[in-house]
């Protein structure tokens, strides 16, 4: 296969035909063509060629071969005999051409069209033996969705390839018809695509319907213009109608509050008169009770951080005065595994003192067995070999056999034991057995004294040292076993020594902390104490003052000056007087307030009119909407039902 060429598919007819790959040319022979231009192009070019329409609907024209086998075949790609069966076996006799699916991608594209040498055009598509006419209709739906000049022209070519060209019109009307019936209003962009479409029944009556829709929507924008513009001016009046009476419902809202102000102020005035005329010195109680219970609240506040304080200092003695008492336990721990490591010399002695005595009684057994076994091979090895039959002098006792016919006792078979006197000569087999069970029991002798030994060694040693890291030294030249064994004493003695390194160091570290910080923090717990005990005391005549502050409260508000008492009579006329003028300066018949409520109600009846009005407009603007817009669905309705 060339450079630059791709495999689409193959030419085989089947017997002893060789398959042949079809190959395109990447390179195209001519790009960014309209559809139709690229078919033309392509039927004017000698032999077969792909054309391949990419997703803006604009065609580039491929080159396609036959590549031979051996001999030069000059075979032809030809659409009659394009294998469009969906069976999976495919008739090589009568549909030798088979074309890959999805050539399209492969050279970038989205769709493709299959030119013969004959100018015969197919449409192929994604599955080549799929594609029926309803798929090709769908492929060409797919270059609607966003119509241009090229999409649309290869959306006709396409469906022109299925045998209906028309349904290109239907379809992209239908779209349109769609996006009309949510606005109807946008006339233009659907006007630009129905130009897309070839003349014919469906673009007249498209247009035509652009048009009554255009109509309907100058309409709607003249009504509508003219009631906002109503709208507009009853808002202008609107806004200039409130610009006095909103002065002067601000003014006489103004002159309200500050007479009510005024008045209040005067009747608070006159009611702490009063009250202090009646109950004398009430105030003067009240404001020192309301000192004394600030003053209180401190005080507690200060008494609660003194008895944190203390506690803190408490809690930190405590803590320094268990350091001795852990100190100890650390020591008596330490001094626990010191004895337990000093056990383990008697632990280790009777270890090796038992086990050598094992050791020994084994080895003397296995030595027992040893010289057994050597002296029934030596017997063994002592007897004459077994002679052959027929053979040797007649004089030599082990010249023949004993066993054969001649030595027989007459004629009778079971005159003699056949195996009488057997065991007089030597047995190879037995003696290999023997010679095998003595190599073995010389190793495990040989095994048992080593480790007898290395036992008596580290035995005789702790005669002279009851020092476990010397001993360990002879540790290395034990059996396997014993050496497991006593190193497991060797690693919990290390162990022990590490805890009681710990121990001893953590016993220093707590008594060294006990003598550095016991008298500062015993110092803190004293002057801790010493300030809680002053915070309470304060504390405490803090308490005493509120009590008797609030007895005397009492004491004075059980007890008041009648209003006839001559101090008092004044000062309730006084409030008496108060309470009237402010009645009649800003109660609810007062000037003051029937003019603040008339300048607000003056108010309250514009804003009232204003939204009804208003109301009334945009009622009339919505109705002429929704009237219109009911109208050009209903053509939109008619025209699709006009559809082919």
């Amino acid at each position: 296969m060339p450079d630059g060429d791709i495999k689409i598919g193959s030419h085989d007819t089947g017997f002893w035909d060789a398959s042949n790959p079809i190959q395109a040319s990447k390179k195209p022979l001519a790009s960014d063509l309209s559809v139709e231009a690229a078919l033309t192009k392509a039927q004017q070019t000698e032999g077969a060629e792909l054309v391949v329409v990419n997703a803006d609907g604009k065609a580039s024209v491929h080159a396609l071969s036959v590549e031979d086998s051996f001999l030069s075949e000059n075979k032809k790609v030809l659409v009659s005999e394009l294998d469009r069966d969906p069976k999976a076996r495919q008739d090589l006799g009568k549909t030798p051409l088979a074309i890959d699916d999805k050539v399209a991608q492969a050279l970038s594209g989205k769709g493709a069209f299959l030119v013969d040498a004959t100018n015969k055009v197919t449409y192929l598509g994604d599955d080549v033996d799929q594609t029926t006419a309803a798929v090709k209709l769908r492929d060409a739906e797919s270059y609607l969705a966003q119509p241009t000049a090229a999409r649309v022209e290869a959306a006709y070519a396409i469906a022109r390839d299925a045998g209906q060209e028309r349904h290109v019109d239907t379809a992209l009307a239908g779209r349109v018809l769609d996006q009309l019936h949510q606005d109807y209003r946008r006339t233009e962009p659907a006007q630009a695509q129905v130009d897309l479409l070839k003349p014919g029944s469906v673009k007249t009556r498209m247009t035509g319907l652009i048009g009554d829709l255009s109509t309907l929507s100058g309409q709607e924008s003249s009504r509508v213009s003219d009631l906002r513009g109503q709208l507009s001016e009853r808002t202008s009046q609107w806004q200039n109608d409130l610009k006095a009476p909103t002065q002067q419902r601000d003014a006489a809202l103004s002159a309200w509050q500050t007479a009510d102000r005024r008045e209040a102020q005067a009747v608070s005035t006159a009611a702490y008169q009063l009250r202090e005329a009646r109950m004398p010195g009430v105030h003067q109680l009240e404001g020192q009770l309301d000192e004394a219970r600030g003053q209180r609240d401190q005080l507690r506040t200060q008494l609660s951080r003194a008895t944190e304080n203390r506690v803190q200092a408490q809690s930190r003695v405590n803590e320094l005065e268990r350091l001795p008492t852990s100190a100890e336990n650390r020591l008596a721990q330490a001094r626990q595994l010191e004895s337990e490591n000093q056990s383990m010399y008697i632990q280790i002695q009777s270890y090796t003192t038992l086990t050598l005595s094992q050791v020994s009684s084994q080895r003397r057994e296995l030595e027992r067995d040893y010289r057994q076994t050597e002296t029934e091979l030596d017997i063994e090895r002592s007897k004459p070999r077994r002679p052959s039959s027929g053979g040797g002098s007649s004089n030599d006792p082990y010249g023949k056999d004993p066993f054969s016919s001649s030595n027989s006792i007459g004629s009778d078979p079971y005159g003699k034991d056949p195996f009488a006197d057997s065991r007089q000569y030597r047995n190879e087999g037995r003696i290999s057995d023997l010679e095998r069970q003595l190599s073995r029991l010389g190793r495990e002798r040989n095994d048992l004294r080593d480790r007898e030994d290395s036992l008596e060694t580290v035995n005789t040693r702790l005669a002279f040292t009851r020092d476990i890291d010397q001993l360990s030294l002879l540790f290395y030249n034990l059996d396997p076993i014993d050496r497991l064994a006593l190193n497991q004493y060797k690693e919990r003695k290390d162990r022990n020594v590490r805890s009681i390194n710990e121990h001893r160091r953590s016993a220093e570290s707590d008594q060294s902390r006990y003598r550095r910080e016991i008298g500062g923090a015993q110092r803190s717990l004293a002057e801790a104490s010493s300030s809680e005990e002053a915070a309470r005391s304060r504390f405490g005549q803090a308490e005493g003052r509120v009590a008797g502050l609030e007895q005397d409260l009492q004491q004075t508000l059980a007890s008041p000056r009648p209003d006839s008492h001559p101090e008092v009579k004044p000062k309730a006329t006084a409030y008496e007087r108060a309470l009237a003028h402010q009645t009649a300066t800003v109660g609810p018949e007062a000037p003051l307030t029937q003019r603040r409520d008339s300048t607000q109600a003056a108010l309250n009846s514009l804003n009232q009119s204003y939204s009804r009005d208003k109301a009334a407009l945009e009622d009339q603007i919505a109705n002429v909407q929704r009237s219109l817009r009911q109208e050009a669905q209903g053509k939109v309705a008619q025209t699709r039902q006009q559809l082919p």
